[in-house]
């Protein structure tokens, strides 16, 4: 993963700059990827921030899920996913331009900060990019 934008720029580090790219706020994107295999099955990790209560304290904490295995398909420039999580099969389509992958969500979730610093999970339009 090269980029994790979202439409609300945040400031997950306390730097004092607020960024669109998280990837530039905390180190817990780092090493996100997606292997497509020749076969047509790819294998994929999914790793990020999230809010996590310590005692009575809300924090911020990298969090690493399981591994994600199914297939691919390309169509066009419209590269598509296709995994089953928890019982339910998931399609997710890729636009493919040149050696990049994007993938955009409308209204999904990212990690903020209140300007106390507090963390809070924020509405925003999301966009992940994957670069070879």
């Amino acid at each position: 993963m090269t980029a994790f934008n979202s439409s609300v720029p945040t400031d997950l580090n306390g730097d004092g700059t607020a960024s669109t790219n998280q990837m530039n706020e905390t180190n817990c994107f780092a090493g996100n990827y997606i292997i497509l295999n020749a076969n047509n099955t790819f294998t994929a990790n999914a790793k990020g921030v999230e809010i996590s209560v310590t005692g009575s304290a809300s924090v911020l904490a990298c969090y690493e899920d399981p591994l994600m295995n199914g297939t691919w398909s390309l169509s066009g420039n419209q590269l598509t996913l296709t995994y089953t999580d928890s019982g339910i099969v998931y399609d997710d389509v890729f636009t493919v331009v040149g050696n990049t992958l994007k993938i955009s969500t409308q209204q999904g979730e990212v990690v903020g900060t209140t300007s106390t610093g507090e963390p809070v999970y924020l509405t925003a339009n999301l966009e992940l990019v994957y670069t070879k």
